[in-house]
């Protein structure tokens, strides 16, 4: 689970027009399913009771918070907010797991992008490594692109074309497709080579495998599972507007 600091909301709670207590969502705080499970406290969200006979729900009272972590509900209302708390979200995260650098997929993509410019941010742009891994279906400009982005943040730039090995897993296959004409199926296989690469890179390097998939993306299914969405670390998991984000968020590799 990757995210952005926590900040506070309304729930609205099963019953209709009715609003419960404000409760923390995790947006930023690098809290994920293991840290969840076995240090809860560290997950600040407020019990509910059953729903009342008349359908409502009679929120319990918000658990007692001690003073010192008072400060960490935060309602982020900005772009420069949220890219504030990203780039919190991926230094915890890297810092607490002991990992120094980084290493992410390059695309030409606004995703990618606005991943890299937060880790370059976070973390130093000598950090990040970035891997450009075009194949057949790939454009020159999304090439130039990539090597632009990477450039202008002064991160680590690697090109490795995929092509080879993505032939070679189609040809592996063809006597099973038999003859069936192309469709998502092989943009999958394109997906997860270029995860095995990264997967590859981030074992002999020590670097931990950002993901860049928006929550916009997720939520509709727009993604590759054992692809584009396997990694350490996915930095804009919980961020729906990615655009707006890197145009207003403010960090200061972004916006050269």
């Amino acid at each position: 689970m990757a995210g952005a600091a926590v900040r506070e909301r309304q729930d609205p709670g099963p019953g209709a027009g009715r609003t419960g207590p404000p409760f923390v969502e995790p947006e930023a705080e690098p809290i994920d399913e293991l840290e969840a499970q076995f240090y809860p406290e560290r997950v600040r969200i407020p019990p509910k009771t059953p729903a009342a006979p008349g359908g409502t729900v009679s929120p319990a009272e918000p658990p007692a918070v001690p003073q010192e972590n008072r400060g960490i509900a935060l309602r982020l209302e900005t772009e420069p907010e949220i890219y504030e708390a990203l780039k919190l979200g991926v230094s915890d995260y890297i810092r607490k797991n002991g990992f120094r650098r980084v290493v992410l997929g390059l695309s030409g993509g606004i995703d990618s992008a606005l991943t890299a410019a937060i880790a370059a941010d976070a973390l130093g742009p000598a950090a990040v490594t970035s891997v450009s891994m075009p194949s057949r279906y790939n454009s020159e400009e999304t090439r130039r692109d990539a090597r632009a982005v990477a450039e202008r943040l002064g991160i680590a730039f690697r090109e490795i074309p995929i092509e080879p090995v993505f032939s070679a897993f189609l040809a592996t296959l063809a006597p099973v497709f038999e003859r069936a004409e192309p469709d998502v199926t092989e943009e999958n296989v394109q997906a997860r080579v270029r995860a095995v690469l990264l997967m590859a890179i981030s074992n002999k390097t020590g670097a931990l495998v950002l993901t860049a998939g928006n929550k916009s993306e997720l939520a509709v299914g727009y993604c590759t599972l054992y692809g584009d969405m396997a990694g350490g670390l996915a930095v804009i998991k919980t961020s729906p507007r990615p655009w707006s984000i890197a145009s207003r968020g403010g960090g200061t590799r972004s916006r050269r």
